[in-house]
């Protein structure tokens, strides 16, 4: 849904900025989100929980557009058709869902789950996939709090998920660790993935 306002956004940031309304091309940020282990004494901004989080709506489609563009530093339009693509497949039955965080009136956050068939090397089930989290944003807890809602999500319909990395992302593979992930397979292909061109791991969740 469109942003409400640009109140209580961080200091410089606007919603429409993190939105990116008007940009036709964004470089992209740092390929992985710095690794800070938490520390729970020290104080930090208000953290997000799962009421932030909801299933998207095509009427978030700009927005998510805007996020993954600013990720992967290509144009926003490519970006625009690739967020249609899987809109117009979520409508057609396709075994997908795409889920956003919205914070102080606009969309901070979006993240996937897949069904992924199975094949050689690579278990059947329900994946976690492509959480993208504002660099405004980072360090509220939204990528757990998308984690948890999406796991909530598979957890109607399956036993176990599953959640796959480079190895060298450890900002991510934390994240995961936290709410329960383990792994349970090193040098790990998925045919959607080049792992920047490093070695992936594979990790499973048991939900009941």
């Amino acid at each position: 849904m469109p942003p409400a306002g640009s109140q209580h956004a961080p200091s410089g940031t606007s919603i429409e900025a993190v939105n990116l309304r008007n940009e036709g091309y964004a470089p992209a940020v740092a390929e992985y989100a710095d690794y800070q282990p938490r520390n729970e004494d020290t104080p930090s901004t208000t953290r997000v929980g799962e009421d932030a989080v909801r299933r998207a709506e095509r009427e978030d489609a700009p927005f998510i557009a805007a996020l993954v563009a600013r990720r992967h530093g290509m144009p926003l339009e490519r970006a625009q058709d690739g967020v249609e693509r899987e809109f117009a497949g979520l409508a057609a039955g396709n075994p997908w869902n795409l889920f956003v965080a919205e914070v102080d009136g606009g969309v901070v956050g979006f993240a996937r789950v897949r069904e992924v068939a199975h094949r050689e090397g690579v278990p059947g089930g329900w994946y976690l996939m492509g959480v993208i989290v504002h660099p405004a944003y980072r360090r509220r807890g939204i990528g757990t709090a998308l984690t948890r809602a999406r796991l909530r999500w598979i957890r109607a319909r399956s036993r176990a998920a599953f959640y796959f990395a480079n190895r060298e992302n450890r900002a991510s593979i934390a994240l995961h660790e936290r709410v329960g992930f383990a792994a349970v397979a090193d040098e790990f292909e998925y045919e959607r993935a080049n792992f920047n061109h490093g070695d992936g791991s594979l990790y499973r969740i048991d939900l009941r």
